[in-house]
């Protein structure tokens, strides 16, 4: 007896799992936007981080070019960091049973990281 596997069933569950939220990161003229980890970097224009499970954790730092100086990262809806100077520490780690958390990551949400450079 022979089996038939409908693509569409195998791929609907695996494309579920690989869903998760986004953090776009929109770099302006005047600087950099890098991981401490070295993981990511960000030199202009947007750039797009997909975070899809429980072991994401990163922190952003704004690095300005000479000349320009980071004022702090923009506040603005779904801004992420928005008002700090400091590096933006992003973690989902040990967050499982955090039901925002949670709703975040299992989203396909777009959430906005962008340094001001002047």
């Amino acid at each position: 007896m022979r089996v038939f596997l409908n693509p569409y069933l195998v791929i609907f569950p695996v494309a579920l799992f690989l869903q998760g939220c986004k953090i776009e990161i929109a770099v302006p003229e005047g600087g950099k936007v890098i991981t401490a980890s070295g993981d990511h970097r960000c030199l202009s224009g947007d750039c797009v981080i997909e975070v899809s499970d429980f072991e994401f954790s990163q922190q952003f730092i704004a690095e300005p070019h000479e000349g320009y100086t980071f004022a702090g990262w923009e506040e603005r809806w779904r801004g992420l960091c928005g008002g700090s100077r400091k590096p933006c520490k992003l973690s989902t780690r040990g967050h499982d049973d955090n039901e925002v958390i949670s709703a975040m990551v299992a989203s396909d949400e777009i959430f906005y990281l962008t340094p001001v450079f002047y």
